[in-house]
């Protein structure tokens, strides 16, 4: 199932080029670019202002990618709208399913927390200071591996003194992220938990 072959017949392949849809040189110049991904919508004010994608499957290498000319931005920035609290995670389905666990919270300051992620731990949006300016605290939740701990520290350096590190477990050589920090304990397909020995913590850990 192609994306870029199901758009209206009005579009041309020179706007397509600019959407980061499509591959913009080489062999596979004007095809999908994220043939074989889950599609993940950036949305700004109810609109689609990006499309970065997770690559269906086992693969080697990296899984997630940002199309030919895109710049890195901050995943589900509107959160931020009134926010005082922040958590910054390390990739979309981090933000899905932290965002998730703290609206369901019984107390209001938790359910009031933005939670917003960078696409990875050496790609910070240009604008991401001023995003989050009229936050009073910033809590900095990446991943437990070492690449993530680095970039925390270097994260907390330069937002100063709202900033505060959020620790995951590590365990053994094995990091942690929110999607297994926070999977069920218990009920129907918890199958998982000798692949996942984190998981069980809900929004209150």
């Amino acid at each position: 199932w192609s994306l870029t072959g199901s758009l209206p017949e009005d579009v041309t392949p020179e706007q397509l080029r600019s959407t980061g849809l499509v591959h913009r040189d080489g062999a596979k110049a004007g095809k999908d670019f994220f043939y074989r991904h889950i599609l993940i919508p950036y949305l700004a004010r109810g609109h689609s202002i990006q499309v970065r994608g997770r690559a269906w499957g086992e693969v080697k290498g990296g899984k997630y990618f940002t199309g030919p000319g895109d710049p890195p931005r901050l995943y589900n920035a509107d959160s931020l709208d009134g926010a005082d609290e922040v958590i910054i995670t390390e990739g979309e389905f981090d933000t899905m399913i932290l965002a998730q666990a703290l609206a369901g919270a019984i107390e209001p300051r938790v359910r009031k927390i933005a939670v917003v992620s960078i696409p990875g731990t050496s790609s910070i949006p240009e604008e991401f200071d001023d995003m989050l300016a009229d936050c009073k605290r910033i809590y900095i939740g990446l991943d437990s591996d070492e690449a993530g701990k680095k970039a925390a520290e270097t994260l907390k350096e330069r937002i100063g003194t709202r900033a505060r590190i959020l620790t995951l477990p590590y365990v053994d050589g094995r990091k942690c992220d929110w999607t297994e920090f926070l999977l069920p304990a218990e009920g129907p397909g918890t199958d998982w938990k000798h692949r996942h020995p984190y998981s069980g913590r809900t929004w209150r850990d």
